[in-house]
């Protein structure tokens, strides 16, 4: 989807829904897929905009199956204020600076509309040949068709180089016609046939040119799916009219464009570039080691021969990110590890309720994590600050003698907000309709942040008060 928008003036919103529209799950299922959901989308930087709940009601007011499956309950108070803290939290991830945790080699695996299209029954004269619609799963699982979903040969290309901790993103094909110069980004492109087809042939043209210029394209297929024996421009009468020329496959005349013969495997150079073909269905990099390991090798020969490539492959079993003050991770499984990830702090942990504060965070396979760089968030002159709040902090206003804000969220819910305070509290209370209410705090000397636990009136918001003594912390320091 990022890709369908790139190149355009339109601008990409990735959806977080704390909840599937299918109601059986229970609330711990829920929280694991959408926690996870948030990391792998904060690991994209060219997107910072989000649709944080589409459906509040139903999130917050909606009941659902407990975990011993015994009855229906609402959400549990501490992960709905997380979802708060994360919802306020995404508003924040339009970064100047954000940074990659290795080098990025700019890999990309090339996708076209034909994938989707391949997703059918093959024969012509079936009598339900056509995609599948989604309406009759029993019959679909009892006619075999399951197949048409596999979306393996794109796993393959992908899934090798992921699990290493290799970035790979989706490029697609299609766009090479629509925006000039879409493929410069890339330094090296995958390629199969065996899963979808280039609608048109200039593709190959633009295709021979990114090579031409330096980039390094790797073929990974060997001519055998079916829908190469499709009526299509590689092989209609109308070329066969004209140029006396038909081909078996659009990778032959890739190939010819690339002025490669047919049947050359493995790496050559072309112009600036390299190709490099590896004959092998990419599904089998799904279910294989050895195909899998042979196409990372491909991809790591392929990148070693541009001429001016300083990029060193360092496998590793985690993506990390850092957009801002934020510090993005998530731990692989399967992967060349089982050790966790250790990342030093301090830090707060945003995916906790109470915004604890830990000088370091281990990740196990499996583990994301979005946290809050104290040093790195820190304001000059230890000003007040906030760092992460389940309510809509406004009107923050600092005295001599402590600093008030309103908080705004949903009605009666608990809520933590995380402040940088530069002198220890002597006292922090709400003021709402009038009653002034004690509210619990918590000191950090080390980060000199202060935690309030506090609860949002039934107008949606409350004033907080944060009292200090100035002259007396001064002193002591």
């Amino acid at each position: 989807m990022q890709e369908l928008v790139r190149g355009t003036d339109r601008r990409m919103w990735f959806l977080h829904d704390p909840i599937e529209d299918n109601p059986n799950y229970t609330w711990a299922d829920y929280k694991q897929n959408y926690l996870k959901t948030v990391a792998a989308s904060l690991l994209h930087p060219g997107v910072s905009h989000y649709e944080v709940a589409p459906w509040p009601r139903r999130v917050f007011k909606g009941t659902y199956p407990s975990d011993e499956g015994t009855h229906k309950e609402r959400i549990p108070p501490d992960y709905a204020t997380t979802l708060l803290h994360v919802m306020h939290t995404l508003g924040n991830m339009d970064q100047d600076r954000i940074e990659m945790d290795g080098e990025s080699p700019r890999i990309g695996a090339l996708i076209a509309d034909s994938a989707m299209f391949q997703r059918m029954k093959p024969e012509p004269e079936a009598p339900n040949a056509g995609k599948y619609d989604g309406t009759d799963p029993k019959g679909f699982q009892e006619d075999g068709d399951t197949e048409l979903l596999d979306f393996s040969p794109f796993y393959g290309l992908a899934l090798p180089l992921l699990k290493h901790g290799i970035p790979v993103r989706p490029v697609q094909l299609d766009n090479v016609r629509r925006y000039p110069h879409y493929l410069a980004p890339y330094r090296v492109l995958l390629l199969s046939y065996e899963y979808m087809k280039p609608e048109h042939s200039d593709i190959h043209y633009a295709l021979a040119q990114w090579v031409q210029d330096g980039g390094a394209l790797i073929y990974v297929g060997d001519d055998s799916d079916p829908y190469h024996n499709i009526r299509a421009w590689w092989n209609d009468d109308q070329r066969r009219e004209s140029t006396n020329t038909t081909y078996t496959s659009p990778r032959e005349h890739l190939f010819e464009q690339l002025g490669l013969k047919v049947e050359q495997e493995g790496i050559h150079h072309v112009g600036k570039g390299a190709v490099h073909w590896l004959p092998v269905h990419p599904a089998a990099c799904t279910s294989s080691k050895v195909s899998a390991d042979q196409l990372r090798q491909t991809v790591k020969e392929t990148w070693e021969r541009l001429q001016d490539s300083n990029f060193r492959w360092e496998a590793k079993h985690y993506f990390k990110i850092k957009r801002g003050p934020y510090i993005i991770a998530s731990v692989l499984e399967e992967s060349i590890s089982e050790e966790p990830l250790i990342i030093p702090g301090p830090l707060v942990d945003l995916f906790d309720p109470y915004l604890l504060v830990r000088q370091e965070v281990r990740l196990a396979p499996g583990e994301q994590a979005l946290l809050y760089d104290i040093t790195a968030g820190r304001p000059q002159q230890d000003k007040v600050s906030l760092i992460s709040a389940s309510s809509r902090i406004e009107d923050l206003t600092i005295t001599n003698t402590g600093f008030q804000c309103v908080a705004k969220g949903p009605t009666n819910m608990q809520a933590t907000a995380r402040f940088y305070c530069p002198f220890e509290p002597i006292s922090v209370c709400s003021i709402y309709q009038h009653q002034t209410v004690p509210v619990e705090w918590k000191w950090d000397s080390k980060s000199k942040t202060v935690l309030l636990n506090y609860e949002h009136g039934s107008k949606n918001k409350v004033e907080i008060q944060v009292r200090w003594d100035r002259e007396n912390a001064e002193a002591k320091a």
